[in-house]
């Protein structure tokens, strides 16, 4: 969209252009909450993806809804198929109404012939039992660079009943396929206690102290890992520097944050020589195993390996030391 205002000077034949404004490609503004509303036309776009969203999920079409996943998410994404069963479970009657509570740009990147394009949309649905959940889909509309990431890599929901913050849309987690009611952000208490827990796992990285590391990790998790010490001298060639980390987030599992088993999953960016993307899974109480409590999964990631940067890293959470991409 282009609006010029042209002055013409009189009695000579001569214009002065003034570009006041130039859009290209799909506009957007920043809205009133510090997101990138669209002004063209993804929002219609957005919502007709939620309506084929809920076609499947009415219809139990697990076959369609996977479809409209890129290839990408696929690939990453935690037990698809078993997710979508637990979906269609958590889903009480079938959604019969909706309202959408903003569409925005989740990025948008035009360098020549390289174009790249996100949305995050976010909706609240009602169903024949009276449930209502909130749902955020985060969906990669363009990529020329990137073909495979076309699709939606997040869908997550939650009940109506399990989301306190009146303020703002829920957001869910971004984990790649499908997230269903279980990952909140903690409170700021045990949110501490996380930074505290996890400065301890950087002070023995870069003291190169294995067996304080080794010590944070439950005894669980150690008997699965048969090539902990390998692994850890791995690490070590891994990451080049010393680390200075910045907490990202600090998450609790939703159905299990008032349980005897507590979990807690906390994300950090650490720089280096050069920048990591970390996160580290922890379970934190367990009265009927206590050989559980501790940490269970490290996954790191260099940020310039990461093929989502937009989103919250979480590593494949496999038992033991993860070290880049899997």
């Amino acid at each position: 969209m282009r609006k010029i205002l042209m002055y013409i000077c009189s009695g000579m034949m001569c214009f002065t252009i003034l570009v006041v404004m130039v859009c290209l490609g799909s506009c957007s503004l920043l809205s009133g909450n510090g997101k990138v509303a669209f002004t063209d036309d993804s929002n219609q776009k957005a919502d007709a993806r939620l309506k084929q969203v809920i076609d499947a999920i009415n219809n139990k079409d697990g076959e369609t809804f996977k479809n409209m996943f890129s290839k990408q998410a696929l690939s990453g994404a935690d037990d698809f198929d078993g997710n979508w069963n637990v979906l269609l479970s958590y889903i009480q009657g079938n959604i019969q109404s909706w309202k959408s509570t903003g569409a925005y740009g989740g990025g948008e990147t035009i360098d020549g012939n390289n174009h790249t394009k996100e949305t995050d949309s976010f909706y609240i649905v009602t169903t024949t039992n009276s449930q209502e959940y909130r749902i955020a889909i985060y969906e990669t509309t363009v990529d020329t660079v990137h073909p495979d990431n076309v699709g939606i890599y997040s869908f997550c929901i939650i009940n109506s009943k399990d989301y306190s913050d009146s303020e703002h849309d829920y957001g869910g987690d971004r984990r790649l396929g499908i997230s269903i009611g279980r990952m909140q952000f903690i409170g700021d208490a045990i949110a501490q206690k996380s930074d505290a827990h996890l400065e301890q796992v950087m002070n023995a990285i870069n003291n190169k102290d294995e067996e304080a590391f080794k010590n944070m990790f439950s005894k669980q998790a150690l008997s699965e890992d048969d090539n902990f010490d390998g692994n850890w001298n791995a690490l070590l060639n891994y990451i080049q520097g010393n680390l200075r980390w910045t907490s990202t987030g600090a998450y609790g599992d939703g159905k299990d944050i008032n349980a005897e088993k507590k979990e807690v999953d906390t994300t950090c960016t650490a720089m280096g020589d050069e920048e990591y993307r970390i996160t580290v899974y922890a379970v934190t109480s367990d009265a009927a195993n206590p050989d559980n409590i501790g940490i269970y999964s490290f996954c790191i990631i260099r940020s310039n390996d990461d093929p989502y940067p937009g989103v919250i890293y979480w590593g494949d959470s496999k038992t033991g030391i993860n070290i880049g991409l899997k």
